[in-house]
C-alpha cells in the first residue's frame, strides 16, 4: 500500500472521530459510503462527495478529493470551536450555518441590550 494513500478503515475512522466533535457518540447508521456524503450535503460541503470515491478511498484519482473535504471538515470543527468559545449557550447544530447564524442573533441581541 502507498504510504501517501489512506486504509480505507483509517479514513472511515478518522470521519466519525472528526464528526464525533459536531455530533458525540455519532455512529454511522448504515453504510460509511452512502452516509458521509449525505453528511458533507448537509453541512454545506461546496463540492460533491461521489459514492464511488467513497468506495474507492485509497486511489489516486479520489484520495485528493476525500482528503480535502476532511481538510473543509477541520476548518468548520475550528470555526465552530470559536463560536462555542464566545457564545458557550449555542447548541452546536448538524448545520454549520444554523449555528453560525445563532451566534450572529445571539451577538445581536447583546449589542441591542447594552
Amino acid at each position: 500500500m502507498n504510504q501517501n494513500r489512506p486504509h480505507v478503515l483509517r479514513s472511515h475512522s478518522l470521519f466519525q472521530f472528526m464528526y464525533s466533535f459536531l455530533v458525540p457518540n455519532f455512529k454511522i447508521q448504515g453504510r460509511i459510503e452512502e452516509e458521509v456524503p449525505k453528511i458533507f450535503k448537509n453541512l454545506g460541503y461546496p463540492f460533491t462527495i461521489s459514492k464511488s470515491a467513497m468506495y474507492a478511498i485509497g486511489s489516486p484519482h479520489t484520495w485528493p478529493t476525500l482528503l480535502s473535504a476532511l481538510s473543509w471538515l477541520r476548518q468548520e470543527l475550528e470555526v465552530n470551536k470559536h463560536i462555542q468559545s464566545w457564545f458557550p449557550l449555542i447548541k452546536i447544530s448538524h448545520s454549520l450555518e444554523q449555528t453560525a447564524l445563532a451566534a450572529v442573533v445571539v451577538l445581536i441581541l447583546k449589542q441591542t441590550t447594552t
